[in-house]
């Protein structure tokens, strides 16, 4: 028995743009968490020490945790995209797998970059 597809006289569809969008999650992901890591536990540490004053090398690091918010964007940018990627892929039927794994990876990964982000920092602060 023969898909419709098949019969259509097309070739059946290519899974490159599922795989292609899990691997954009995966870096997205990768990038994401490594980021909200380093962020989190230099940022607790530095709040402490601003009620007293910085000192240039602080306030370098400082600057380097807000280039590293910034940075954020960019792995958001790439899941966003991953997640579009997986969506079609899914609903084309090219990849729907990987799709799958990559609609999951760019939905979640945000959420819990995040929680990593705001639990470290508070790990590491003074909370007095």
């Amino acid at each position: 028995m023969t898909s419709t597809v098949m019969q259509a006289g097309k070739p059946p569809a290519s899974a490159r743009l599922g795989v292609g969008a899990r691997r954009l999650a995966v870096i997205a992901a990768i990038g994401s968490l490594t980021t909200s890591v380093l962020i989190g536990l230099f940022l607790g540490p530095l709040e402490a020490q601003s009620a007293q004053g910085l000192s240039e090398l602080e306030q370098a690091l400082l600057i380097t945790c807000f280039i590293g918010l910034g940075s954020q964007v960019v792995w958001l940018g790439l899941g966003l995209w991953a997640l579009i990627q997986g969506i079609v892929a899914v609903t084309d039927h090219r990849g729907r797998r990987h799709g799958r794994w990559a609609v999951w990876l760019a939905f979640t990964t945000p959420i819990l970059s995040f929680g990593v982000f705001v639990g470290l920092t508070l790990l590491t602060s003074p909370l007095g």
